[in-house]
């Protein structure tokens, strides 16, 4: 089995070198990081999917006339 050593390759017969294992480790998400509420003040984090749910039933439908 060949082994890739980049991230950019499409070949799903290849197996990725434990070096890029480690940076996709350390890209990955933590799920402490995920703010769940509307009251941070981190521009850094990511939103929830229930924050996000609650700003879309709030957003403003009204149109001009």
């Amino acid at each position: 089995m060949k082994i890739e050593d980049n991230l950019t390759t499409n070949d799903g017969k290849k197996v990725l070198s434990a070096k890029q294992g480690k940076v996709l480790d350390e890209k990955k998400l933590n799920k402490t990081d995920v703010k769940d509420d509307l009251t941070s003040t981190d521009t850094d984090k990511p939103l929830s999917a229930k924050q996000g749910k609650v700003l879309d039933a709030k957003k403003d439908t009204k149109t001009d006339d």
